[in-house]
């Protein structure tokens, strides 16, 4: 065997100090193993992660509350992956979300960030113009109602957007442009319950009873069991002072749909009122104001109740609520049939 010399054996030492040993080169292995299956794993939840942000965004059923949309929404807005033609359609359903949560400043931001991508695509506009109207802002609902039926007046939805332009109409006071919507959106989308009550609603306006109740009762053939209808019915003949019988039966009606209806009391009570049911149109009346205390017409109609039954100082304090809530009340009783002594 052959021996080194101590120069020799020091060289092959610190050669063999420059050399991986084996445990070394097993640390490194698994070390860099942990980082490739790190990164595979930080892939696969990232891939999760967009699964997830795509089927919370695009949750056509609804199976997601609105939170989660907005988060997948965001999470896809993020992503690189994202296609540009999608772009302004995760947009407009971060503007869907926060409208169903009644934020509308949100909504109208995305909407109209929606309808700058888009321009001439009309379902911006009618978004837009639903959270408008929800708001009372009938101007700039119809000005975005009107701009979509002309970019677009075949659309799946233009029978919607007649029915809410005509909406806008009627608050605007433009009875006539809510009747040719209504009747547009009628000869587009159909039959419609809620489309008979608010055209029927122009007609009341209108003091056009016949009209109304004709209106009204196609909406309870389409929806029974929707009090509302029935109440208009009832407070529609009330107005009109025939078929007072009638007209009880539609608010026993709507009440056994919803006993705790302000409307249809204050309905019932006007048809009291009409029967010369001065006690029973009293306790409707309460129930009314009770359950509403804004009613301008509760307290009206009960001030009149009173004011027949010779109860003339409550009276006068439930007339001065009644003015405080509406001062055009008494003109409105007046139109109705009913006269303030």
């Amino acid at each position: 065997m052959r021996c080194l010399s101590l120069a020799g054996a020091a060289l092959v030492m610190a050669t063999l100090g420059s050399i991986s040993s084996p445990a070394d080169a097993q640390r490194r292995a698994s070390s860099a193993q942990r980082a490739t299956s790190a990164a595979q794993r930080a892939a696969t939840a990232a891939a999760q992660r967009a699964k997830e942000d795509e089927t919370w965004c695009w949750d056509a059923n609804q199976e997601y509350s609105p939170q989660q949309r907005i988060a997948g929404c965001n999470g896809l807005l993020k992503s690189r992956t994202l296609l540009a033609e999608d772009r302004p359609y995760v947009i407009a359903m971060l503007g869907y979300s926060h409208h169903e949560l009644q934020q509308y400043d949100e909504a109208l931001e995305k909407f109209s960030e929606k309808i700058r991508l888009q321009p001439e695509v009309a379902d911006g506009y009618g978004w837009r113009a639903d959270v408008y109207l929800e708001q009372g802002e009938n101007e700039q609902a119809l000005d975005d109602y009107s701009k979509a039926l002309t970019l677009q007046p075949n659309s799946r939805d233009a029978a919607g957007w007649y029915q809410n332009r005509g909406m806008a109409r009627a608050h605007l006071g433009d009875l006539k442009g809510a009747l040719q919507d209504y009747d547009r959106s009628l000869a587009i989308g159909g039959p419609d319950a809620s489309l008979f009550l608010y055209r029927g609603d122009v007609y009341l306006d209108q003091r056009k009873y016949r009209d109304a109740i004709e209106d009204y009762s196609e909406a309870i053939e389409l929806a029974p069991q929707d009090g509302r209808t029935w109440n208009a019915r009832c407070w529609a003949r009330g107005a009109q002072g025939r078929n007072l019988d009638k007209a009880l039966a539609d608010c026993e009606a709507a009440l056994n749909l919803d006993g705790n209806s302000s409307d249809t009391h204050d309905s019932r009570g006007l048809v009291h009122l009409k029967q010369k049911e001065w006690e029973a149109a009293l306790e409707d009346y309460e129930t009314s104001r009770t359950l509403d205390p804004g009613a301008a017409s509760a307290y009206f109609g009960h001030a009149i109740a009173l004011q027949r039954l010779d109860r003339d100082d409550e009276a006068e304090a439930d007339f001065k609520r009644a003015l405080a809530l509406d001062p055009k009340i008494a003109e409105k009783y007046e139109g109705w049939g009913v006269k303030r002594r």
